[in-house]
């Protein structure tokens, strides 16, 4: 997966196996396809670099954490 410009500091499968997102100090979250590695989705409104990422259990939701707390 190619895309983050800084260190990746978490990364997460989609409940369904089919996505993986990552968070980075570039402060985004990027969501991938596990089929082709191929970039879905990239959030960027934040504020300062990313530690944590993850789906809820039925998949509807991802949720992210900054080195500032905000989530």
């Amino acid at each position: 997966l190619q895309g983050h410009i800084c260190n990746v500091n978490a990364a997460c499968f989609s409940p369904c196996e089919q996505y993986i997102a990552t968070a980075s100090n570039d402060r985004t979250v990027r969501l991938w396809s596990v089929t082709d590695g191929s970039l879905i989705w990239r959030f960027t409104d934040y504020s300062a670099g990313l530690m944590c990422v993850i789906f809820c259990g039925d998949g509807s939701t991802l949720a992210s954490a900054d080195k500032e707390g905000q989530v």
